[in-house]
Formats: structure tokens, sequence, C-alpha cells
């Protein structure tokens, strides 16, 4: 068996958990679906990662740009993966009433 560990990547401050979801997939071959009902809840507190939206956005790029490195994932995946991501930021810069950023997230993802 060839698999490979994929350590959770230093640096990531936000979506870090995402990324080595997507990293395993990619070097282990593993497939992950999706389920309706709610799997977790996180905190989200004063201070946290999940309430600082520059970082989130920061992270999520990073994201996109270690993703698009690797050669087997399809355009189509990383489309979904920019989507998902701008529905993700959308809705956080909208939570803070920063209706500019929000907006904005079309342009500076896609």
């Amino acid at each position: 068996n060839n698999f490979k560990i994929c350590p959770f990547r230093a640096g990531l401050t936000h979506g870090e958990d995402l990324f080595f979801y997507i990293e395993n997939a990619y070097y282990n071959n593993l497939v992950y679906g999706f389920i309706s009902n709610t799997a977790y809840i996180y905190r989200k507190r004063d201070g946290s990662a999940m309430s600082n939206i520059k970082g989130l956005e920061s992270g999520y790029k990073s994201i996109i740009s270690e993703v698009e490195k690797l050669s087997e994932v399809t355009s189509r995946q990383k489309t979904a993966l920019k989507l998902r991501v701008i529905r993700i930021l959308f809705f956080s810069y909208l939570s803070v009433g920063d209706y500019k950023n929000a907006v904005l997230q079309i342009l500076r993802i896609l």
C-alpha cells in the first residue's frame, strides 16, 4: 500500500482542516461525500480564527493556491472549490455588515 501521510500544513491558520481532507483525497485516492445533517458544531467567539474574516479570506486563498498545484484535481473541481469559498466569505462578510467586501469576493477569487 502506498498510503501517503498528509499532516496539517504549518502556516495555514484558517481552513487547514479543509486542505487536510483535500490533500488526503488527492494523494491517497480517497472519496468523500456529504450528509445533509449536522455533523459537528464549532465554537465561534471573539478572537477565534473563525471570527477573523480577513484571516479566513487569506487562509482560503492559500488553500485555493495549493489546490491549483494538484494536477489531478480537475478544473471543474477547482471551480467548485472556488464557488464554495466565495459563498462562505460572502456570507461571512454579510454577517458583519461589510457589504462591499461581500460582493468583492466574487471578483477576488474568480
